[in-house]
């Protein structure tokens, strides 16, 4: 585990560099006085010249001391060690810096772990064995920002005010088959899920948490998103929307009739989708892939008003009457009595599934959803039709006979 440690331990450094020191580990206010490229000179106020190295500035390898700070700048700085014999004062101003992030992180962390040697009549057993307390506490999330320095087995280290803090890579909230590469040198936010006092000591944060929390915060019914097909059930879908998963009904996955989910999509899909229903206190969110303007009702009431003629497939033949497709996921139905000009003793006696029939829309119950259509109703236009082209023909027919 030696590669989730923070790389320093500030408290065990500090207590050796302030042994047999009264002034030492003092935190002090000093005056930046001078600037070199490696060391800023500050005047804290004693007959020695205070000095921080670039190094106690800062850890960001691309700053300069001229970046950081300019002469007449107030710093408050924790002294590292005394020189009476060559006149410097040597400070730090990262050092403090992390003391002081770190008692954040211990008091945001809602788990608190302290680790002490077990001491008994075995020698090995000081060595092997550890007892841990632990301190266990709900706490409103606290957002810290650093930059991710190293990418290591398990995770990734990242750097904030010269505290490295460990992210599990099951923590770091990466897209579906991105590289834990990709965050490498990026700045970014978390909150602390652990932190372990004693020895080296280690704090865990987590991005995914903090992504999770602002998610929940900001989603609600209607918004848009997009997401990864992650897995399938017989009546469902469920996707990936980044922090968290939401499952899309069967229903919701088209307008049309579907025997399975994966009639429609397949896990890796990547696919915009609606929040339809939120249930925060559950962690539930409802889907739709189906999108409203496909909505075949509203083309219907659009575009295919009262009197409309269609051609629809027969899609059912019950005894009272034959189901046809009119738009996909809008069935309709023609009743026995519509399905002829004569009498019709079973719809199967005129129609088979499959046909692609004429008919007209009669009526249009957009409440209860019901479309009523009629075939005999196109029948008796078409017959008026031909009456109305044959009847001139006989009047002239007449005209000649009276004329010889």
């Amino acid at each position: 585990m030696s590669e989730i440690q923070n790389n320093e331990n500030f408290e065990e450094l500090l207590e050796e560099s302030f042994k047999n020191s009264n002034t030492n580990g003092k935190v002090v206010k000093g005056t930046v006085v001078g600037i070199t490229p490696t060391e800023v000179y500050v005047d804290v106020g004693r007959k020695q010249s205070g000095i921080v190295e670039l190094k106690e500035l800062t850890d960001d390898p691309n700053a300069s001391t001229a970046d950081l700070v300019k002469v007449g700048d107030e710093l408050e700085l924790i002294i590292l060690k005394t020189n009476d014999q060559e006149g410097y004062i040597y400070l730090s101003k990262k050092i403090l810096e992390s003391r002081k992030t770190m008692e954040k992180m211990i008091a945001a962390s809602p788990k608190v772990t302290t680790r002490r040697r077990r001491r008994d009549d075995d020698d090995d057993a000081e060595n092997e064995t550890q007892t841990v307390e632990e301190v266990v506490e709900e706490k409103e999330p606290v957002v810290f920002e650093g930059v991710v320095t190293q990418v290591i087995k398990g995770g990734v280290l990242v750097a904030c005010d010269s505290v490295n803090v460990f992210i599990p890579a099951s923590q770091c909230m990466l897209k579906p088959k991105q590289q834990l590469d990709t965050l490498l040198k990026q700045k970014v936010k978390f909150v602390i899920i652990e932190v372990i006092k004693g020895g080296r000591g280690r704090v865990i944060g987590s991005i995914k948490k903090l992504a999770e929390k602002e998610f929940w915060d900001e989603i609600e019914p209607g918004k848009t998103y997009t997401g990864v097909v992650k897995s399938m059930t017989s009546y469902g879908v469920f996707v990936n929307l980044g922090p968290v998963d939401g499952m899309i009904h069967k229903s919701e996955l088209s307008w049309d009739k579907i025997k399975e989910p994966k009639d429609v999509l397949s896990i890796g899909d990547v696919v915009e989708v609606r929040v339809k229903d939120v249930k925060k206190d559950k962690k539930n969110i409802s889907l739709a892939y189906k999108k409203a303007e496909d909505n075949p009702w509203e083309i219907l009431k659009n575009s295919y008003p009262i009197g409309s003629v269609i051609e629809a497939k027969v899609v059912g033949t019950p005894s009272f009457g034959a189901f046809v497709n009119i738009l996909p996921g809008l069935d309709g139905l023609i009743h026995i009595s519509q399905l002829s000009l004569d009498r019709v003793e079973k719809p199967t006696d005129v129609v088979k599934v499959g046909d692609v029939v004429t008919a007209a829309i009669t009526n249009i119950d957009f409440e209860n959803k019901h479309v009523s259509l009629s075939i005999k109703e196109v029948l008796k236009a078409q017959a008026e039709a031909a009456a109305a082209t044959e009847q001139p023909v006989e009047a002239a027919d007449d005209e000649v006979a009276d004329a010889e």
